[in-house]
């Protein structure tokens, strides 16, 4: 019988199944992983790799759609390089991100796992700096949006106008030029912070400010990172500054208890 073989004993004859061998034992070992990949698989092959290839085929003909693709070599790529002018211009900008977001997001990326490794509370760093990316682009957006949203029904706005602190909204996710400055001026007045303090956990306040960046760019691109984390950074030297000018000195203060 097929699929079956005969051992010889001392018993007599005793028929035993054949092992499957080729497409079947790689069946019977990966098929059920497949049929759940199948999908995916089918849905990505429709979408996306059918689609590519065919714009490949329609990138080498002249086709306007109403009539049938007709076969013209490489007349389409010598009229973008040679004559386009605009071509050009995002090919270099193409270029220029695919650089920022390849080896300069990559380096960023180890430099942030330096830094938060030997802290204590490196899970939940990670987690901050990760949660952009694992959630989706338009979760993230739709709910940040709606808590710093610049008109009365943004959260934080109707909260505060709700109290009387403020008379019309405030443009949260606008303004922000002034906010590091004078927060670091009046803690340095209050004397809870001093220019020396924030000068030495400088790497902490870049360290938080990534995290905050990562939280408010929904799309978790780490260009939209950097572009929004660089002026955060630049504020935060500016207010060292603002400290070291106007902070309380140890001796203004021993003067105050010893008078």
């Amino acid at each position: 019988m097929a699929g079956r073989t005969e051992v010889m004993t001392s018993r007599g004859m005793v028929s035993t199944a054949a092992r499957p061998e080729g497409l079947a034992l790689f069946w019977q070992k990966f098929g059920t992983s497949y049929l759940f990949m199948a999908p995916f698989l089918i849905f990505f092959t429709v979408f996306v790799v059918a689609p590519v290839l065919t714009a490949v085929y329609l990138s080498f003909t002249y086709f306007n759609v109403l009539e049938a693709p007709r076969f013209i070599g490489w007349s389409n790529y010598k009229l973008l390089f040679l004559e386009d002018d605009v071509f050009i211009i995002a090919i270099g900008n193409t270029l220029t991100f695919a650089v920022i977001t390849g080896p300069i997001g990559f380096f960023l990326s180890f430099m942030f796992a330096w830094l938060i490794n030997p802290l204590k509370l490196k899970t939940p760093l990670a987690l901050c700096f990760y949660a952009p990316s694992i959630t989706g682009a338009v979760a993230m957006g739709v709910v940040w949006k709606i808590v710093f949203s610049g008109d009365r029904y943004g959260y934080l706005n109707n909260w505060l106008l709700g109290i009387g602190a403020i008379d019309e909204p405030y443009q949260f996710l606008a303004e922000q030029a002034a906010i590091m400055p004078v927060i670091m001026f009046v803690l340095a007045r209050l004397g809870i912070v001093s220019a020396g303090f924030l000068a030495r956990n400088i790497k902490y306040a870049i360290l938080i400010i990534f995290i905050v960046a990562a939280v408010i760019t929904p799309d978790g691109s780490p260009v939209n990172q950097v572009l929004v984390a660089s002026p955060m950074i630049g504020l935060y030297f500016v207010g060292i500054v603002v400290a070291w000018l106007f902070g309380k000195s140890k001796k203004s203060d021993s003067e105050e208890e010893s008078s």
